[in-house]
């Protein structure tokens, strides 16, 4: 995300939320990631399906291997961003052990040999893509192939929700969101999700996005607006579009909407004893 600004030091050990919530989703196996992906490849290389033996990942959904013309690929899908970049991320320090060095472009290098390691949503999942061969080839094939990572994604809903009206004149405009893990020191555990994003905006006001397959993320809402109701007084607004809680000098909203084919669920904590 590019939406980052200067670090704001959160405080947040006074607020226990309590909140754990672990949704049951209609998640996709990555079938049609690796059909978008295989149809635009077959336009640019001759694509052959075989049984190669590459550095492969762990824990994938659905799988696909071959050659595109003289290149080796591997394609493996996963549901959410955090596990397709856990096996990226174990694949490129293994290559770095073995002595590649980061070119660009998710392309690694050694003499005359290259590694192409990316991963991207594409059609209903996450697609981790492994390809190898000559060092100039992978290059190109890193190059051709970038262009399909096309259409709506996890990434996008959350890139835009940050620069939405809306979100941005509760946060005050200009005012920049550093990225910053703070939902467990508040109590809550949310997981599930396809992408999150966590961020604070100065040193009283954090806020939380999380990206569901449709259908899945009312769900969370619904959860996380029981949960509070419980011990905290519901002040929502006439007309709000989610729900806002009050307890002392913290108020938490939640909000629940589709965008651009999945769910969405943002939260924001503000606490105004904190400046």
């Amino acid at each position: 995300m590019a939406i980052f600004g200067y670090a704001y030091k959160i405080h947040t050990s006074q607020i226990n939320l309590n909140i754990s919530l672990s949704p049951h989703c209609n998640y996709s196996n990555g079938s049609e990631a690796l059909r978008v992906f295989l149809e635009g490849a077959r336009y640019l290389y001759k694509v052959e399906e075989a049984p190669l033996n590459i550095v492969s990942p762990h824990n994938y959904l659905k799988k696909f291997t071959g050659k595109a013309n003289e290149t080796e690929f591997g394609l493996y899908t996963y549901y959410s961003s955090d596990s397709c970049e856990k096996e990226k991320n174990r694949i490129t320090n293994e290559l770095e052990q073995r002595g590649f060095s980061i070119y660009k472009n998710n392309v690694l290098v050694k003499d005359k040999n290259g590694y192409y390691i990316s991963c991207k949503f594409m059609g209903d999942a996450y697609i981790l893509v492994v390809a190898r061969g000559e060092r100039e080839d992978v290059i190109d094939f890193a190059k051709t192939v970038t262009p399909l990572y096309y259409g709506p994604s996890p990434e996008k809903v959350i890139f835009y929700t940050l620069l939405e009206k809306n979100i941005s004149t509760m946060l005050e405009k200009n005012i920049p969101i550093m990225e910053e893990n703070w939902t467990a020191e508040v109590g809550v555990k949310i997981e599930g999700y396809m992408a999150k994003f966590e961020g604070s905006v100065k040193p009283n006001l954090n806020v939380a996005v999380y990206v569901y397959p449709k259908g899945c993320g009312r769900e969370v809402y619904l959860e996380i607006t029981k949960a509070l109701a419980k011990s905290w007084k519901d002040i929502t607004p006439v007309n709000a579009t989610g729900k806002m809680f009050k307890k002392d000098n913290t108020r938490f909203y939640v909000e629940y909407s589709q965008v651009m084919g999945f769910d969405r669920v943002v939260i924001l904590i503000y606490n105004s004893s904190r400046t």
